[in-house]
C-alpha cells in the first residue's frame, strides 16, 4: 500500500509540473501575437511600426488620409463674434420722466422737517409741483419757491438718497424706501420723504441724489445710472425760548376774540348773581320788617 501511494504522489507532481509548464508556454504565444497583430501601447496611443513592416494607418482615424474628415480643404472660419455695446443696451432701457422735490429755505435746530421728492414717468412739471404744494402744506414755514423741478432718465426701478455734506450738521431719517418701483405705463407717481432734523446752526447743504436702476443678468448684479445729482443750500436757525409775558402776549393775540367772550360771559354771571342776591336779600328784610310791624300793632 505504501508503495502505490508514493506513485500516486509522483504521477500527481509530474502533472502538476506540465500543467505549469503548459500555461507559461501558451502565454509566451499570446504575448508575441498580440505584439506582431496591432501598434497601440495605451487606448490612444499609437505605437511605431517595426523597421522590416509596412505601416496601415485604422482606417478613419487621423492618419487615414482617404478619410473624409482629412481632406485638403480647409474648414470654413467660425462667425465673427456679435460686438454689442454695453453702454448703449444699458441705456436702451432708460425712459424718459420728470421729478420734482421740496428741501425748505430755513430749518429750526432740533425741529424735524420733511424733504419730498417725486418721479413720475407720464406726469407733467406742473402736475408733480401741485402734488408738492399738496405735500408742504402742514410745514411750519412752507415756500412753494423752493421746489425744484426737473425732467430726468428713468427707469422701473429708481433709487433716492438724501445726505448731509457735513454728517454732523443734521439727523436724517428716511421715511420711505431707497429703491421704489416706477410705472412707466400710468400717470402715478413714486415718493420719497425724509425727517430732517438740524443738529446746530450756521448755513449748510443738502445732497440729493437719484439714481436709476437696471439689473444685469449676466453679471447678476445692478447697474446704478445716476439720473440726479443737485446740492441745496439750508440754513439751520436757533430760536430762543420766549420769555413769559411774549407767551402770554402770543397767547392773547391769537386768542383775545374767545378771551374776551369769555370775560364778558363771566361777568354777565356775576352781574345776574349779584342782582339776584340783592333782590332775595331786600325781599327778605321787607318780610321780616312788615311782621314786626303787625306784631306791635296787635300788642297796643
Amino acid at each position: 500500500m505504501k508503495g502505490i501511494k508514493k506513485i500516486l504522489i509522483g504521477l500527481s507532481l509530474v502533472m502538476v509540473g506540465f500543467i505549469v509548464i503548459g500555461y507559461f508556454f501558451i502565454s509566451s504565444i499570446d504575448t508575441e501575437e498580440t505584439s506582431d497583430e496591432g501598434y497601440y501601447e495605451l487606448p490612444g496611443t499609437v505605437k511605431s511600426a517595426p523597421d522590416d513592416e509596412e505601416y496601415y494607418p485604422v482606417p478613419g482615424s487621423t492618419d487615414d488620409v482617404s478619410s473624409p474628415d482629412n481632406t485638403d480643404t480647409p474648414p470654413p472660419p467660425p462667425p465673427p463674434p456679435q460686438i454689442v455695446d454695453r453702454q448703449e443696451a444699458v441705456e436702451s432701457f432708460l425712459k424718459k420722466g420728470n421729478m420734482g422735490y421740496y428741501v425748505p429755505d430755513s430749518m429750526e435746530v432740533e425741529v424735524p422737517s420733511t424733504v419730498s421728492l417725486i418721479i413720475s414717468k407720464n406726469k407733467t412739471l406742473a402736475q408733480i409741483e401741485e402734488s408738492l404744494q399738496t405735500t408742504i402744506e402742514n410745514e411750519p414755514r412752507p415756500d412753494t419757491s423752493r421746489i425744484t423741478l426737473e425732467g430726468i432718465s428713468i427707469s422701473k426701478q429708481m433709487m433716492a438718497t438724501l445726505y448731509a455734506m457735513d454728517t454732523s450738521a443734521f439727523s436724517i431719517t428716511p421715511l420711505s424706501r431707497v429703491q421704489q418701483s416706477v410705472l412707466l405705463n400710468d400717470t402715478a407717481e413714486t415718493k420719497w420723504e425724509w425727517s430732517v432734523k438740524p443738529l446746530k446752526a450756521g448755513s449748510h447743504k443738502l445732497i440729493i441724489r437719484a439714481s436709476a436702476r437696471i439689473y444685469d443678468g449676466e453679471a447678476s448684479d445692478w447697474i446704478d445710472i445716476e439720473a440726479y445729482n443737485g446740492v441745496v443750500p439750508v440754513k439751520a436757525i436757533y430760536i430762543p425760548e420766549p420769555a413769559w409775558y411774549e407767551n402770554l402776549f402770543a397767547f392773547w393775540k391769537e386768542n383775545w376774540q374767545l378771551l374776551l367772550a369769555t370775560f364778558a360771559a363771566i361777568g354777565g354771571f356775576i352781574t345776574w348773581t349779584r342782582s339776584t342776591l340783592m333782590t332775595w336779600i331786600r325781599s327778605a328784610f321787607s318780610k321780616k320788617k312788615k311782621g314786626e310791624t303787625t306784631v306791635k300793632q296787635i300788642t297796643h
